[in-house]
């Protein structure tokens, strides 16, 4: 009797993690559920190892469902009488998957690179509007930007201090950014977060991926797959400054075992924080897929429009002490005397950019895989701008007498054209003879065919001129190549990874820019970008691992036209770090450093499209130490930090300035690199009290920061730390799969902090702001 007494008051712990079926992968932020014969349960999440804990479980029977976003709910009865250990693999209710589409651009857990996994759940609960940029942000040493000071809009991200055009980003495995100015430009998606499956960050050189070079980051972003059974959602947000994000999403789930179609459409307006910065965006992501037996064909339309006033400029100093803090000068209309009679309705930039890619995967075997895809992108657009006393020869427009006065200079209305194709293809074989050997070939070809070019559309002195004429036209052709072989090979505790990358660069461009010179440019590069390195591991909870690789990565096309010596960017970048995981606490450390030659770093200036200016910096280096840490609290509570500790140096930078009006070089010896903090740390808390709701505080600190080379003190930004508050509530009721019902309060605490800022000006961010969302799935 009292062993039986004794044997009912016993309690336990039911352990384990949660894996892939198709691949073992680990699934961070899966949901758990143990629930008794009494109907009472207690809840919980994965790590980013995928592991789980329950403690001080009485004997007895329980019921354990596993839920992830993209997979089969999973259901296992126990009867606990002692400690139980287990490994659930979840089927995927996706029928295509990462395995086939990207697969060979991505970093496992067994390979030496520095990174992070993000899935669809750990971005739905903020995703209320704002640009994937911000939904990224609270990943280790990234730092997000928005001119329109509220996340909607124009926004960038840096990463290690490492600006977007440095950074590849992909999006099933095809290249994303411009070929031009590398830069990527998510206000062309909006709402792209809702369509996305999951996200790797790879901090460092990373993998060999398609695209130009990840050159100190990359970001590889797969969509949505198929499901199998038809299903309907909507999403509607609404909040400050006029915010409203309306979203709709659909598939008809497996069609005769073999098709599929799914889509998505959304909209998004805002007035945005700073003076008339509103954005009015449209988006849709169609899908039409077929299966076979060990065959695969997925068609994916991703196409964005997107109408914003201009906030690019900043607010200088004077006007943010003496007009506030959202004033913004664009659209400017002046009198005679040069004062500022009124705005420009149309100070807007206008673009569409359509992607169609055409994904083909075939798995021979079980050990040999090969997937290719082609893909197009047409973008075309504009931005319209009001120019005060424009002087008509730097428009191609002849001087005129209109009465008795000679019309040289008039206000006029300028728009600025880019018309653009980018098509292409990529392909990868994946050979595993054996199940230590993994090896991987792969690469792609595309070009790029872009037209700028520039008209006048309205003229204040007019006489009848004819407009509309283009006052300045330059092409731009641009072909880039490359080939990988990848090799991951494990001896027992030990894994070797080797990757070899040869890439091929041809870009011409020519004719006349908007300052009437004349272009004509032809430039070819040719980069090996090897990396080797290796994992250990010491135990089952703890890993080591060690990586080199070598990265290259070309100018853009702004740094030809801007000055006439230019160079390409090399970086030798090394990685260590440890991973550890301890049941309810896992901790990883990484220690890197990046050491480049004509590294180009920002200049604080800006071009007339708010675009930053770039010069080669010889010698640099960024130098840093990342912790991430995991702590499941209880069973309800879950803290997960980061914080990255860097030094970012240029070795000598060189500046040409005007002194007593002449030219002189001056040459600064070890100065921080521009917009490279110190500090960049993040925080989420997730607080579970019952299981229909969950709480949450995400804070962000970003230490100070140069925005220029100089380390000149009048060209710093403060540091400052923000917090948003998190409330969701989740229900299941009988006539729909799911309901939940999201509340932010973004900058909670209502800081007056500045996040980018050029000599131009700066870009304050909006202080205290609400969102309220409500999200329906059938």
């Amino acid at each position: 009797m009292l062993c039986g007494m004794a044997n009912a008051f016993a309690q336990y712990q039911v352990k384990g993690r949660v894996a892939s079926k198709t691949n073992g992968q680990a699934l961070p932020s899966a949901s758990l559920l143990l629930r008794a014969t009494d109907n009472k349960g207690i809840g919980t999440v994965t790590d980013d190892q995928g592991a789980f804990d329950f403690k001080d479980i009485k004997s007895g029977e329980y019921r354990l469902t596993v839920s992830y976003v993209g997979y089969k709910t999973y259901e296992l009865d126990l009867v606990v009488k002692s400690n139980l250990t287990l490994d659930v693999l979840l089927e995927d209710d996706q029928i295509v998957t990462e395995t086939l589409i990207v697969q060979a651009t991505r970093v496992s857990d067994d390979m030496p690179m520095t990174k992070t996994n993000l899935s669809a759940k750990d971005i739905e609960a903020t995703n209320l509007g704002q640009d994937l940029t911000y939904l990224l942000e609270a990943t280790p040493s990234v730092v997000a930007t928005s001119d329109a000071g509220a996340g909607i809009g124009y926004s960038g991200i840096r990463i290690r201090g490492i600006s977007s055009q440095q950074i590849n980003v992909t999006v099933n495995g095809i290249p994303l950014n411009d070929s031009e100015s590398h830069s990527v430009y998510w206000v062309n998606l909006p709402d792209f977060a809702s369509s996305v499956e999951n996200i790797q960050i790879q901090r460092g050189v990373g993998t060999s991926t398609n695209g130009s070079a990840a050159f100190g980051a990359s970001v590889n972003v797969l969509t949505e797959g198929s499901r199998k059974e038809a299903y309907a959602e909507t999403s509607n947000s609404f909040g400050s400054f006029n915010t409203v994000k309306n979203t709709v999403k659909f598939g008809t789930g497996l069609i005769n075992d073999r098709f599929a179609v799914d889509a998505r459409l959304s909209k998004i307006t805002s007035d945005g924080y700073i003076d008339r910065a509103e954005s009015d965006l449209k988006s849709l992501n169609l899908t039409a897929s077929y299966f076979g037996e060990n065959q695969w064909l997925k068609f994916v339309l991703l196409t964005g429009k997107e109408k914003t006033y201009q906030a690019w400029y900043g607010i200088d100093q004077w006007s943010m002490d003496n007009l506030g803090r959202t004033y913004n000068y664009a659209g400017a209309i002046e009198n005679d005397e040069g004062e500022i009679v009124d705005f420009y309705d149309n100070q807007t930039d206008n673009y569409q950019q359509d992607h169609y890619q055409l994904h083909y995967g075939w798995e021979l075997n079980p050990e040999l895989k090969f997937n290719a895809s082609l893909h197009y992108t047409y973008g075309r657009g504009y931005y319209e701008e009001y120019k005060n006393d424009a002087t008509l020869a730097d428009y191609g427009i002849a001087p005129f007498s209109k009465g008795t006065e000679l019309v040289e200079e008039s206000d006029l209305v300028r728009q600025k054209w880019l018309d653009n194709d980018f098509y292409g293809a990529v392909f990868a074989v994946q050979y595993t003879p054996k199940s230590n050997v993994d090896l991987t070939f792969g690469g792609g070809a595309d070009r790029y065919d872009g037209d700028h070019f520039g008209k006048v559309i309205w003229l204040e002195k007019s006489n009848g001129t004819d407009l509309g004429k283009k006052y300045y036209d330059n092409t731009g052709e641009k072909t880039d190549a490359n080939l990988y072989a990848k090799a991951n090979v494990s001896f027992g505790a030990l894994n070797l990874y080797g990757d070899l990358q040869v890439r091929r660069i041809d870009y011409d461009y020519e004719g006349s820019d908007d300052d009437g010179n004349q272009l004509d440019g032809s430039h070819d590069f040719t980069f090996f970008n090897p990396k080797v390195g290796a994992v250990y591991n010491v135990n089952s909870n703890v890993s080591v691992y060690g990586s080199f690789a070598i990265g290259h990565r070309e100018p853009l096309r702004d740094d030809f036209i801007e000055s006439e010596n230019v160079e390409a960017e090399r970086l030798n970048n090394v990685e260590t770090g440890v991973r550890a995981n301890f049941g309810d606490w896992r901790i990883e450390a990484t220690g890197y450093y990046m050491g480049y030659k004509n590294q180009f770093v920002l200049t604080g200036e800006k071009n007339d499209v708010g675009d930053f200016i770039r010069v080669n910096s010889g010698e640099s280096y960024r130098a840093g130490l990342e912790l991430i840490s995991t702590w499941n609290i209880t069973d309800k509570l879950r803290w997960v930090a980061n914080a990255t500790w860097s030094r970012n140096r240029n070795k000598e930078y060189k500046e040409t300035k005007d002194v007593d009006g002449e030219k002189k070089l001056i040459v600064y010896e070890d100065t921080e690199i521009s917009y490279s903090p110190s500090l960049v740390a993040g925080s989420i808390i997730d607080w579970t009290p019952v299981k229909f709701l969950q709480l949450g505080l995400n804070s962000k600190y970003v230490g100070e920061q140069f925005y220029t080379n100089t380390e000149n003190e009048d060209y710093k930004l403060d540091s400052y730390l923000i917090n948003d508050l998190r409330m969701r509530l989740k229900f299941e009721p009988k006539f729909a799969k799911e309901i939940s019902i999201d509340f932010m309060v973004r900058n909670a605490f209502d800081v007056d902090y500045i996040s980018n800022a050029s000599l131009w000006g700066f870009f304050p961010q909006a202080g205290r702001n609400y969102m309220v969302g409500l999200n329906l799935k059938f």
